[in-house]
């Protein structure tokens, strides 16, 4: 989900892709997601979860190796788009799944370490994926990858043994009656498009276009720059369990969710109008917007809070189809603004990337004060 960051300068630098087939190639990953969620979330309803998401992390690896082998586009846009109808969708939802029967009274917290173990591979495919790049080549850096997601799944093998449900399988009518009641939860839409937009950071900057956006606006080198979107990934690590635990002791949520939001609006701001911010100052702002996207994890909260119990794997589904079309959309999205002139200010034309970021932070804000929700 998150190499082709660390990827995108050499790939740009060679001549391989261009701005918008990198930003198709990330995207298909998420457009895999989209396809494959809802058969994931009524598979791992109904069926053996340790067996299913087994078998789906395999697919997802062979994903990875077909990756390894491409030489032409379209079947770089195959590979990456069966390693996220396999990888994503399975593991995440599944993750929740195991989240809401072993931690149902400490939910926040238990999501908040979830997404932190999410970081921590996000942070190892920045500088140390660079670094492979630069000395062996995107072709072995891809290889590296699918080594990696082999160990995982051979770890999976060994430790993986979730609560498995005891459903019976829906009538067709009842199926049509569950699918209804989901899609007609409006709230679930909505906190839904809560999580994009305090997502948004990751989504843009950390997994592709964040390295380009660095050397772009400030000339920082590759390396300097991915070491800047790991300490983003390193706060949002930090930051996911403690906003997980501060949910659970205050009274309003709204208001501690609402005030990350504000600050990374501000966040984001500084970026374009610092006149020469050094290394350390972005790196430090980058930090703070990844500490605060841990505030996701009272979104999370608030969606878990509007499903029912039985539906959790299909609820999720519809929630994490939006996440990721929303999230393979803004790639495409941002491979766009990079090629018309900087809205404003006059700069580099990726800081359109960061008004993007702060008009999203913005919409946040207003929600949540019209939302103005305790969840308790």
């Amino acid at each position: 989900m998150s190499y082709f960051n660390a990827l995108a300068p050499s790939f740009l630098a060679a001549g391989t892709y261009n701005q918008h087939q990198l930003g198709a190639l990330s995207a298909a990953y998420y457009y895999g997601n989209v396809v494959g969620l809802i058969p994931a979330g009524y598979l791992l309803d109904i069926f053996s979860q340790r067996k299913v998401m087994l078998l789906a992390i395999l697919g997802s690896i062979l994903g990875a190796l077909l990756l390894v082998f491409a030489h032409q586009f379209s079947i770089a846009l195959l590979a990456r788009f069966c390693c996220g109808l396999f990888g994503g969708t399975f593991s995440f939802i599944g993750g929740i799944r195991i989240l809401a029967d072993i931690a149902e009274k400490r939910f926040a917290l238990f999501m908040g370490v979830f997404l932190t173990a999410g970081m921590l591979g996000g942070s190892l495919c920045q500088y140390p994926l660079l670094w492979i790049s630069h000395h062996i080549g995107t072709h072995y850096s891809i290889l590296t990858m699918f080594c990696v997601g082999l160990l995982i799944w051979m770890f999976n093998l060994a430790f993986l043994h979730p609560k498995e449900p005891h459903v019976k399988k829906n009538s067709p009518g009842n199926s049509l009656h569950t699918w209804r009641t989901i899609f007609k939860n409006y709230r679930n839409w909505t906190d839904s498009l809560l999580v994009i937009f305090i997502d948004s950071p990751f989504t843009i900057l950390g997994t592709l276009w964040g390295i380009i956006t660095l050397t772009s606006i400030y000339h920082f080198s590759n390396s300097i720059s991915a070491l800047i979107i790991s300490l983003m990934f390193f706060g949002s690590m930090l930051g996911s369990p403690l906003f997980g635990s501060w949910s659970m002791r205050v009274k309003n949520q709204a208001t501690l969710i609402c005030t990350a939001m504000t600050l990374m609006c501000l966040f984001s701001a500084a970026l374009v109008l610092l006149p020469h911010p050094g290394a350390l100052v972005v790196a430090a702002i980058f930090f703070g917007l990844g500490f605060l996207t841990g505030s996701q994890t009272i979104a999370f909260t608030w969606l878990i809070s509007n499903m029912k119990p039985e539906l959790i794997g299909r609820n999720s589904a519809i929630n994490s189809m939006l996440f990721m079309g929303a999230g393979g959309g803004l790639k495409q999205i941002g491979a766009g603004l990079l090629t018309i002139p900087a809205l404003i200010f006059g700069k580099a034309v990726a800081v359109n990337l960061v008004l993007l970021i702060s008009a999203m932070m913005l919409l946040g804000v207003i929600y949540v004060l019209v939302r103005g929700a305790n969840i308790k």
